[in-house]
C-alpha cells in the first residue's frame, strides 16, 4: 500500500508541474508575442527545452499511474482462481 501511496503523491505531483510549466509557457508565449522583436530567437532555445521537459514529466506522470495501479496477479494465483470458481 505504501507504494501506492508513493506513485500517487509522484502522479499527483509531476502533473501538476506539468499544467504548471504548459500554462506559464503559454503565458510567456503571449506576452512574448505582443512585442515581437526577435521572437524566433527566443524559440530556438525554448521549444527544445519545453519538449523536453514536457517529456520527461509525462514520463514521471505515467512512472506514478504505474505504481497507483494494482499489481497483476501472478500465473499460480490465476490458475487457483479459475479452478477453485469450477467447483
Amino acid at each position: 500500500m505504501k507504494g501506492r501511496s508513493i506513485g500517487l503523491i509522484i502522479m499527483v505531483t509531476s502533473f501538476s508541474f506539468f499544467a504548471f510549466y504548459l500554462t506559464s509557457l503559454y503565458l510567456w508565449a503571449r506576452y512574448t508575442i505582443r512585442e515581437g522583436r526577435y521572437l524566433w530567437t527566443w524559440w530556438i532555445v525554448i521549444f527544445p527545452a519545453a519538449v523536453i521537459v514536457l517529456l520527461l514529466l509525462l514520463f514521471v506522470t505515467w512512472v506514478g499511474w504505474v505504481m497507483v495501479k494494482p499489481k497483476p496477479k501472478s500465473v499460480e494465483e490465476f490458475i487457483k482462481s479459475k479452478s477453485s470458481g469450477k467447483t
